[in-house]
């Protein structure tokens, strides 16, 4: 299991997606990890990822994000960050 530390919202931090944008993009997906479907709880929330880093041009808009628990979240960052790929659930 990957460790992580829970995301929480923190308004002094700059996010890239807004708050509105983030439950939108979980609400798309119905509350559910779009990579292993595990649903959104108060201790497991869903983070959302860009599918196109801002590091590759990738925009701040809901089309870009993708809902991911934090196991998930963080595979995707090191698949974009070491490997240059690009996470595309669909």
């Amino acid at each position: 299991m990957i460790e992580y530390e829970p995301l929480d919202y923190d308004p002094t931090i700059r996010y890239a997606f807004s708050q509105r944008q983030r439950d939108q993009i979980k609400k798309r997906q119905k509350h559910r990890c779009a990579m292993t479907g595990k649903r959104e709880t108060k201790s497991v929330p869903l983070q959302v990822h860009h599918r196109i880093p801002i590091t590759l041009n990738g925009a701040d808009i809901v089309i870009n994000g993708v809902a991911l628990d934090p196991d998930s979240h963080k595979i995707a960052d090191e698949m974009a960050l070491e490997h240059g790929l690009i996470f595309n659930p669909d």
